[in-house]
This record gives C-alpha cells, structure tokens and sequence, in this order.
C-alpha cells in the first residue's frame, strides 16, 4: 500500500512539473529539459521496467525532452559554412535521425508487454490436436541432432497424437550422388547412422531429393507428407522441455485464428562475447532484450512473429500461404508478415521451453546476424510493410521496427567517426555552443539513455548494445548494401553448432576494431593538442574529445570481446537447483544439484560422505517436478572440501544405452522451471556508472592480451614484408649485374 501511495504521489509531482515546465517561458526551456532529463535519469535507475501509469509517464515525460530537443536540432544547428561541412552536418544528422525513429518505435513496442504463461488443464484435453515435430537439419554433429530428438520423444502429450519428423537436408539424394567422393561419403555415412538411430527410437526419417530453398525447402517438403494439425518446429539444436505443449497447445484450443505460438531462444552456451568476457553467469544475455521485452511487447499489438524455432504452428493457416514461404533468407518472418495480412493472430508464451546452442566464434555470430539482417531487408522490398493490404497500422508499425533495426550499422559508425571530421578536417558536424550542448543536448542524450534503461534495464545492462553493434555494424553493412542492389541473391546460410577452439586466439575479425582504436587514440592526442593553441574552436574540441573518448571506451571493451578464448567443453554446463541422492552399496547421501550437462553433474553433499573416493562408481538418484524418478550409474571425478560440505563432480556413465540417454536428456532438459530460474537470477537492472566499472573490469585484461597479440602479428607481417621485399631487390640486383 504504501509503494501504491508512494507511485501515486510521484506521479502528480512529475505531472504538476510537466504542466510546470512546459508554460515556463521559452528563455526557460534549456533549463527544463535538464531538470526533466535529470529526473528520468534517476527514475529509470530505481524504477527499471515499470508497468502501467508509470511506464506511460515516463515516456510522456521522456517525448517533451525529444521534441524540445529536435525543435532545436533542427532550426538552429543546421547552417551551411561549406559544402563539405554541410553534408558533413547532414550525415550526422541523419544517423540522429534514425536512432530518434528507433526509439519512437521501441516506445510504441515496448508501451505494454504481455508476458503470458497460460498451461493445459484438464479439462481441455478431450479434444487435444494432433501434432507433427519438425526437425531440419543440415550438416550439424549427429549427437546434438539425438539430444533434439530425445527431448521430442519426452514431450508430454497424448502418444497417439503426437509424430516425430527428422528432416534431414545433409543427407538428401542429391548430396548422396554427389561427384565429389567426401561429400558423398560424409551424406551416405550420415543417412544410414540417422536413419538408423530415427528408426530405433521411434522417430521417422524424411529426406529429399534436392536442397532446394533451404530450410523453408526442407519444411515444406515434410508439410506435404505429413498431417497433423499442429506444426511444432525446432532447430536440431534446440532441445524441448517435457512441457513444450502444455504450454503452446491451449491458444490454439482457444482461438481458431491463431497461426503461431512462439517462445523465447534459451541458450545453454555463451555466445562469442560472453564467452570472451565472461559475463555469462553475470550479465543478461544479448538476446533476451528481444525475447523477454520485445516480443512480449509485439505481442501486445497481436505482431509477435515466427522465429525459425521453438514455435507451434497451424496447418490450416499455413495452407492459406502455401506452407513455409522461402522467397527471402528469413522464412519464419516472412511466413509470419503474410499470415498477419490474412487476419491471423499471434501469441508469444515468454517461458523458456527449449534449450539451444548460440554460435560460438565471432566467425559464425557474424554469419547468422548478417543472414538475418539480409532477410529482413529482403521483407522491407518484397513484402513493405506500409503496402502490406491486410495489416493494422500497429501492425505495420510493429514490423517497422524489427526491419529498421538493422540499419543501425550506419548510425554506429557515423558515431565513431564524426568527431574525427572535426578533430582532423576542422569540419563543422555540430553547429552549437558549448552552453547549448550542455543544456539542450546533454539532457536529450541523458533522455535517450533513460529511456532505454527504462524499458530495458533488466535484459539489457547499459553499453552492451553498444558493444554488439559495434562489432557486427562493420561487417553487416556490405550485406545491407547489397541486398538492396540485389535482393534476389542472399542464399540461406546454415549457422554453425558446437565449435571447437584449440587456443586463445585473436579473431579473424578483430583488425578493422585496432585500427579504429588506435584512430581514435591519435584523435584524443591531436584534440588535444589543437585545444592548447585553437582557443577560438576549444568549446567543439572539448565535447569532440570527450565524445571520441568514449568511442574508445567502447572500442576498448570491443577488444576484450574479440580476444577468443578456446573452446573445448563437449558439452555445456548450466547452473541446476534442487535436491539428489548418492547411493554407494547400501549407504545413501542426500545432496543438493549445482550444475548440469548431459556429460555430468556438481552437487553438494555433506561432509560426512568420506566413502565416496575419486573414482567411485555410485548411483545418482533424483525426481523432477513432475514426478519422474531417474537412477544414474556415474563416475565420480572430482571431491573437493567447501566449508561444511564437499562439491562432487561425476561423470555420467552408460550414454550408449538409449534408454539411458533419454532417460538423462528428460532429466537435464525436460525442466522449463530450471531455465527459467536461470533467466531470473540474472535479469536485474544495473546502474550506468557501476555497468561502466563492470565492463572495464571484465574486459581490461583482455583487451591487454588482445592488443599485445595485435602488435605481435603486425610486427610479424611486417617483419615477413620486408624480407619479401629484400629478396624481390637483391634478386634484381642480381640479375642486373
């Protein structure tokens, strides 16, 4: 009651000096959008991801503060000096441009997320649709694509109204009769071992004669061959929880124009960042801003969309477009766009019930974003949005924003670089004072930040997106360019699973980022320099060095992030919670879960369990949630004293066994309450200033070890160069005497 009180009475203090502020006179206005800037600030630190009549007031708050500044921006720093410094202004201006629309859009979004968690009752089952399981593969490892299938196996759902569907596109006729002998080998080895393996379980084995269209291909050769009413798809890394369906099924009981049930992309691993940094355990991960803010809030505008995986689909409705749509690199989006059209609804179940891999080397993150940046440029020329018959304008707006989006490399790098236009060519990007930037600009920066702190503070720590954008902008921007020259040429490019990394090396892709900082350094240093003898310019120097010392800051981490750390764990581990048994002969301890993978598991126990040595063979014994008794023989490996109990290690044995191996998949992935508390524990907000000391801290040593790699590599090509080059003239030399 007295938080309720303590809203209210925040709220009527902030409308009273909205009403305040806004009739001051205009003299006044650069003042009140500091104090107005001043105060989002501090909300959005303490009230992160609010709901209801705070969320919209804050936004409205946060619009004065926009359209004040851009009232500004645009009738007083627009001024032409010269062509170069006018086109220069305009460049930035446009990049300015563009994040204001994005975050116009993230607001309309993002204004009321639904966040739904409706589950299959009783009284609903007498009349449960028939399912189909698709699962495409390509060229994945074959264990990963078993796990899949196992957790499919485990779904909870009526046996006779449920079928299994391994779509197998590495192994197709074409691949199998291929002129080249490893590639043929490789397709014939990995037909018969699927096939195999698909018919011991209990799974059927689709193929085809051609790859044609890719992964929308794939899926609409198994639609014609199937019939169930219901199309569940997942990835062939993406393993389902035991209960997938009772959370997906029910909306389609309930709503005979709904197309699709889409849930959020757990990952098991880390992604490159992550993994390099080490902010897995730590940190929101990069994707949950989308799955845990963004979808929840498109879902608000009936626009949630496909995404590829971990969705539930209707047959009827796919018949109305011909299946899985395959004219762009996205099928899921596409599909999605044109079934909206139709007047098909969407829901979007925010509760992790899969599991997955997210790639693992820059090489491979870079490769999927580009794909999917390409598709949805693809969309914007095929299917626009804006010329969609069949759309609601929120709608439209709503798919807007998921295209727009990736566009952000243009501004990003705008961003890097405008200062240096000034700092180097004296070119004049920003026409104001010192004074004026102070009261009217850095109030609208501070709003921007608030803003999207607000909305997104607990899934998206400050700088992260930063970090993200900055690495992919430089590499998706060619693929943008093209895709709008040649729309018709993106092809789908399968993402790679499960990579290996021997050492710690420094990516591939890191170069262009060291020159860009070092750039960056050499700006700070002539800004500088310039500002002791420019007096005249020293107002734009200033904010011109303070503005490229935090692109190096961001680059700074950007290096961290790009010294990849090896990779050689088989299989990934993920934090567990809940209560075991360790049975050795006819002594039982009992214990508590720590973390989980399908190669082994950590738990505590008590420090009386002395029996149990290194390399004892035990039973582990436990439950899930819903009742499932598992009994495992595993090897223990590793005992280690921790205060008043001993952490145990112990590897799983008897993985060549189905039974078993099901048995442990059901145990390690059939829990959606585990990937959900995983989520939890780390979706909280943290402050601007304290996500600056954790991203320095978490990168410094990192990036020293990736600029000392650098310098070694460089000193080495040009070592490598000049002896190349001393042998070309001697030989000449030679040759001419």
């Amino acid at each position: 009651m007295q938080r309720f009180l303590g809203v209210i009475f925040f709220v009527l203090i902030s409308i009273f000096l909205y009403i305040s502020l806004t009739y001051l006179p205009y003299s006044l206005d650069n003042i009140n959008l500091l104090i107005i800037s001043s105060i989002l600030f501090f909300w959005a630190q303490i009230r992160t991801d609010k709901k209801g009549v705070e969320r919209s007031f804050f936004i409205i708050l946060a619009l004065y503060v926009i359209i004040k500044y851009w009232q500004w921006r645009l009738t007083e720093t627009i001024t032409f000096y010269s062509l170069p410094d006018f086109i220069a202004c305009l460049i930035l201006l446009l990049a300015e441009f563009y994040s204001l629309i994005m975050l116009l859009l993230s607001m309309f979004v993002c204004i009321n997320p639904i966040h739904r968690s409706s589950f299959l009752t009783k009284n609903e089952d007498f009349s449960l649709p028939s399912v189909d399981i698709f699962i495409p593969t390509y060229d994945e490892p074959l264990d990963i694509i078993k796990a899949t299938i196992l957790g499919a196996l485990n779904l909870i759902y009526p046996k006779d109204k449920i079928n299994i569907y391994v779509l197998d596109d590495g192994a197709t006729l074409q691949k199998r009769q291929s002129k080249n002998p490893e590639e043929r080998n490789k397709a014939l080895f990995r037909y018969k071992e699927l096939k195999e393996f698909c018919q011991k379980v209990g799974a059927k084995y689709l193929t085809r004669e051609k790859n044609i269209l890719a992964k929308a291909g794939n899926l609409n050769e198994a639609f014609k061959k199937t019939s169930g009413d219901l199309i569940a798809v997942f990835d062939c890394d993406h393993v389902p929880t035991k209960d997938f369906l009772l959370y997906t099924v029910p909306y389609f009981l309930r709503d005979p124009k709904l197309f699709v049930v889409q849930t959020p992309h757990f990952f098991i691993n880390p992604d490159p960042v992550e993994k390099n940094l080490r902010t897995f355990y730590a940190a929101p991960s990069e994707n949950e801003m989308f799955y845990r803010q963004i979808q929840p809030g498109l879902d608000f505008w009936n626009s949630s969309f496909f995404c590829g995986s971990a969705a539930l689909l209707s047959r009827s409705a796919l018949k109305k477009v011909g299946g899985f749509l395959g004219k762009t690199v996205t099928e899921d989006a596409e599909t999605s766009i044109n079934l909206h059209a139709l007047g098909f609804n969407s829901v979007y179940v925010d509760r992790p019930l899969i599991c997955g891999l997210t790639p693992e080397t820059f090489t491979s993150f870079i490769r999927q974003r580009i794909r999917w940046a390409q598709g949805m440029i693809q969309i914007f020329i095929f299917h626009n949005p804006l010329f969609k018959k069949g759309l609601k304008w929120y709608q439209k707006i709503s798919y807007y924003n998921c295209m727009l989006f990736w566009f952000f490399g243009f501004a990003r790098l705008i961003f890097l670089l405008a200062p240096l236009l000034f700092i180097f060519f004296n070119l004049h990007i920003y026409n104001a004072s010192l004074k004026q930037i102070l009261l009217i600009t850095f109030p609208y920066v501070l709003t921007v930040f608030s803003t999207d702190h607000f909305l997104f503070g607990k899934v998206r720590w400050p700088f992260f997106s930063e970090i993200y954008e900055t690495i992919t902008s430089i590499y998706i921007l060619p693929a943008i360019i093209k895709t709008f020259i040649y729309p018709q040429k993106p092809r789908f490019m399968v993402t790679p699973k499960k990579e290996e990394l021997y050492k710690d090396i420094l990516s591939p892709l890191s170069k262009p980022f060291y020159l860009l900082f070092y750039l960056l350094l050499i700006a700070i240093f002539w800004g500088i320099k310039r500002y002791l003898y420019d007096i005249p310019h020293r107002d734009t120097l200033l904010v011109t060095i303070i503005w490229s010392f935090f692109n190096c800051l961001i680059l700074f981490w950007v290096l961290g992030a790009l010294y990849e750390r090896r990779q050689l764990r088989r299989f990934h581990r993920a934090k567990a919670f809940g209560k075991i048994s360790i049975q050795l002969d006819d002594k039982i301890f009992r214990g508590n879960l720590k973390d989980l993978s399908l190669a082994g598991a950590g738990f505590y126990l008590p420090k009386n369990a002395k029996q149990i040595k290194i390399g004892s063979i035990v039973k582990f014994l436990t439950k899930d949630r819903f009742g499932e008794y598992f009994c495992f023989r595993v090897l223990v490996k590793r005992i280690q004293k921790q205060g008043n109990h001993l952490f145990v290690g112990v590897e799983f044995l008897d993985l060549n066994n189905i039974n078993v191996l099901k048995k442990l998949v059901a145990f390690v992935y059939g829990d959606s309450e585990r990937w959900a508390k995983f989520l939890e524990e780390k979706e909280k907000p943290l402050s601007f200033f304290r996500a600056i000391l954790f991203l320095t801290r978490y990168a410094t040593l990192w990036s020293i070890k990736g600029i000392s790699e650098f310098w070694r590599e460089l000193l080495f090509w040009i070592k490598k160069v000049i002896i190349t080059k001393s042998h070309y003239f001697l030989r000449l030399y030679s040759l001419h005497f």
